[in-house]
């Protein structure tokens, strides 16, 4: 990134959670041995403890704030509970990051950014 000056990312979300989270979870036995070692290593591995990934967010929230699971576009309501079941817990937005790589500071970055743009 730095030697193409190219800041360009995409992802499907994640959050920066108030409290570190402990990752306990179970992996089938027949599952087990078609994993290499990487493989094993990243599922047990918590590279950052404060962020979460909106995949196990949405099944946390679908729990805790009693939001149905839906495949397809759910309901409003839903949206709105989990919404505020998000809004209560205190997350904000996590920290600018590549896989597990945190991107370089702000003042780096704004660089990049368009200034003295005026509303039109």
């Amino acid at each position: 990134m730095k030697d193409k000056e190219d800041v360009l990312l995409t992802e499907g979300g994640s959050v920066r959670l108030p409290h570190p989270y402990e990752l306990v979870q179970y992996i089938p036995a027949a599952i087990y041995p078609m994993l290499n070692e990487r493989r094993r290593r990243a599922l047990s591995t918590i590279d950052r403890p404060y962020t979460m990934m909106a995949c196990r967010l949405s099944g946390l929230l679908t729990s805790l704030a009693k939001v149905k699971p839906v495949v397809g576009v759910p309901a409003i309501d839903d949206c709105v509970t989990a919404w505020e079941a998000l809004r209560q817990s205190d997350c904000q937005g996590a920290d600018l990051h590549l896989w597990a790589a945190p991107l370089p500071d702000a003042e780096y970055l704004q660089r990049f950014g368009r200034k003295n743009i005026s509303p039109s």
